[in-house]
């Protein structure tokens, strides 16, 4: 970064140079001026174009510096790669990429900037931080937990950054406990950071046993927090929006919905849940509208906006409507227990009882199921160190369909107790049931080491 604001300076030295070798040459010949005008045209136009790259540039590297501080990391990449077309080969643009990447859950990609960092810029302990803080949140919190502390406690510049890795490291570890501890100590050091507020709303929120408990009330606060002290943070606005929604309270979610929804027109959750809102309100028609136009404009992905367009049309008394849209989210996520309860309803309607009884039964089971999963959630966020735990809790995600978390939580088994035989088990079926035989002999394999 410094090399290339170093260069924007030597292009205008040059600009100036150039003028004024023009400007004598042509006082020394007086009758070839409008040769000499010709030239200095064409010297300083691409001696200005460089000029405006490097301002242009600059002036994305700014903003993308502020939507990171903010919060907004698709802004920020986005303004990041702008600044990568200028300076392809500048090792503090590939730094902060690679922060951004970070915080925004693309882990490979960060890996890949930081990679780039330090081949053009070379190791530096800006990088090694970056390099730490991205093993935290992939998997080696254990490795590097003591080492970040130490940084903490002896007041690394980068303490703020250092926080919030460690506190999204608990988070995905589910580890919410700690995550609200760490995030409340950091808001009492430095009240006025977003940052520790929005975390510990997170952190809170995974603690919730119930919509009426106090860690909900207490995270919806937080989130208000956080929007007092930037306005801009959008997802800040959706999660508030949406624990008003909750509980009822539509007529309190609705502005931060529909501002989220108009600010952010492309991200299907917030017109879901701008629907969602809308429909509590009994303005079904508008309801409806948003989900149409979206899907007028957008290729829809997610489940959750079928099963919502359903149970719109069954408010209108359309069942085959309704029961068409929740096959469709059938067909995008066939594990959940809500698709399940809304075709068994719509069957009904349509007189096709039998099938609506399957139906209804994939329901019960299932939500028997997502109810276990949030004890043992909140056991292993009271007990880390809860094995037996940890071990259901990703057996049940698994059955769910929830790959991601289930695989989360046989993870944080092994890294307690690398020779637990009943997960090692549980992925040789996992890995079977994908095709992924070399990883399932893998496991058979550490699971008889364990007898």
């Amino acid at each position: 970064m410094k090399r290339a604001i170093v260069l924007g300076n030597i292009v205008l030295q040059r600009a100036l140079k150039i003028w004024q070798t023009i400007k004598n040459q042509a006082r020394a010949h007086p009758r070839r001026t409008i040769l000499f005008c010709v030239l200095a045209v064409l010297a300083l136009g691409g001696v200005g174009y460089l000029a405006i790259n490097q301002l242009s540039a600059r002036h994305h590297w700014l903003e993308a510096q502020q939507a990171l501080e903010d919060g907004d990391y698709e802004a920020a990449l986005a303004r990041l790669e702008k600044c990568l077309a200028y300076w392809p080969s500048d090792a503090q643009v590939h730094l902060l990429s690679a922060r951004a990447q970070r915080l925004a859950g693309n882990f490979a990609a960060a890996y890949k900037h930081l990679q780039a960092s330090e081949k053009t810029g070379g190791k530096s302990r800006e990088s090694t931080l970056e390099g730490q803080l991205l093993a935290a949140m992939t998997g080696k919190l254990e490795e590097i937990e003591k080492t970040l502390g130490v940084h903490v406690r002896a007041g690394h510049p980068q303490e703020r950054h250092i926080l919030e890795a460690l506190i999204h490291a608990y988070l995905s570890r589910h580890r919410s406990l700690e995550a609200e501890q760490l995030a409340t100590v950091w808001i009492q050091d430095s009240r006025k950071d977003w940052q520790p507020w929005y975390l510990r709303a997170v952190a809170r929120s995974q603690l919730s046993r119930d919509l009426l408990s106090t860690a909900f009330l207490e995270a919806r606060k937080d989130y208000e927090r956080v929007l007092e002290l930037n306005p801009k943070h959008h997802q800040a606005r959706f999660l508030l929006g949406n624990a008003y929604v909750l509980v009822g309270q539509f007529h309190d979610a609705l502005p931060h919905l529909a501002l989220y929804h108009e600010q952010k027109p492309g991200d299907w959750a917030g017109a879901v849940e701008l629907a969602t809102c809308l429909r509590g309100l009994g303005r079904i028609e508008e309801a409806r509208r948003v989900l149409d136009d979206w899907l007028s404009v957008h290729k829809c992905t997610a489940d959750v906006l079928y099963l919502m367009r359903g149970q719109i049309a069954s408010d209108l008394n359309n069942p085959q409507q309704a029961l068409d849209f929740y096959r469709q989210a059938e067909g995008l996520a066939p594990h959940q227990e809500k698709t399940h309860y809304h075709i068994a309803q719509a069957l009904a309607a349509l007189g096709k009882t039998k099938e609506a009884a399957l139906y209804e039964e994939k329901w019960r089971l299932r939500v028997e199921w997502k109810g276990r999963l949030k004890e043992l959630e909140q056991l292993a966020a009271k007990e880390p160190k809860n094995v037996a735990a940890r071990h259901e809790a990703g057996v049940i995600a698994l059955q769910l369909g929830q790959e991601k978390t289930g695989l989360q939580w046989l993870a944080s088994v092994l890294v307690l107790d690398p020779g637990h035989r009943a997960t090692h088990l549980a992925l040789v079926d996992y890995f079977e049931r994908i095709g992924n035989l070399p990883a399932a002999n893998h496991h058979r394999q550490l699971a008889g080491k364990s007898k």
